[in-house]
């Protein structure tokens, strides 16, 4: 016993397990939030989805109840590895991962790095664009000293309602600055060769934050970093923000549902 213990305090807290929440029965979904978030943003989700599937939902490294992480620059592949791992340890067999905004990052190379564990990859308003390098270290340092007024300034314009921007601000507000910031200098990473490696089907449900009104769905899908990608399904959702499994929930379960249920189907 005194040497597991021993093991488990060696350990960096990054790499020791994350928190998660398991409900349900059923093919395997795990659900990833986005910056500033926490598995509690799935709560309607997960309770809607567990009718017919096993779902996990996973906080993010330094997020929510999970251990923190060390400082500097996240490595969104060393936390895709740990979050497959998870996956692999809590679900029978391959699942379908879920993930919205910036967690779509990690979901990402989950499909490039664990194909054999990935069948299908569902993006909920994730831009798969790297930030620019200036803006993402001006963002950083901001948010490293004022996470609120940062996170307002920066993300206010994609809530639907002020009310939704405090309940977001609120989480956001819970975790460390310097957290926020590595991952923030995290998102300066290119995406397209990960892309590239997903075999998997990819299904893109997204506001007009991200595909705005008026465009070719895939044309501006392929311009927010989706073009690598060899089999792509895209859903556009009108009069909603960021937050688009609040916004139109049944839509979103509908249009999850349908994906994992045509997984394997000619």
């Amino acid at each position: 016993m005194r040497f597991l213990i021993a093991i488990l305090l060696s350990l960096p807290t990054w790499a020791q397990d994350l928190a998660f929440t398991r409900t349900g029965k059923g093919p395997g979904l795990v659900l990833i939030h986005g910056f500033a978030g926490n598995r509690g943003v799935w709560k309607d989700t997960a309770k809607a989805l567990s009718a017919k599937f096993t779902v996990l939902a996973v906080d993010l490294p330094g997020c929510g109840e999970s251990p923190a992480l060390p400082p500097g620059q996240v490595d969104f592949g060393a936390v895709a590895d740990q979050v497959a791992k998870l996956g692999r340890r809590e679900l029978e067999g391959s699942f379908v991962v879920v993930a919205h905004s910036m967690g779509g990052l990690v979901a990402l190379r989950m499909g490039s790095r664990h194909p054999e564990s990935v069948r299908g990859l569902v993006f909920l308003d994730s831009p798969l664009r790297p930030m620019e390098g200036v803006g993402a270290d001006a963002l950083a340092k901001a948010l490293e000293t004022d996470v609120q007024s940062t996170f307002r300034a920066r993300y206010g314009r994609f809530a639907a309602s002020p009310e939704q921007l405090d309940r977001v601000a609120a989480e956001a507000a819970r975790i460390p600055g310097p957290v926020l910031a590595g991952y923030t200098r995290g998102r300066m990473v290119g995406n397209d060769v990960d892309a590239a490696r997903v075999l998997c089907p990819v299904l893109l449900i997204a506001s007009p934050n991200l595909l705005p009104a008026g465009t070719q769905p895939e044309t501006e899908a392929r311009s927010a970093g989706y073009g690598p990608f060899r089999t792509l399904q895209v859903v556009r959702l009108a009069g909603v923000g960021h937050w688009i499994m609040w916004d139109e929930p049944r839509l979103v379960h509908r249009a999850i549902t349908e994906f994992v249920g045509n997984l394997g189907k000619p």
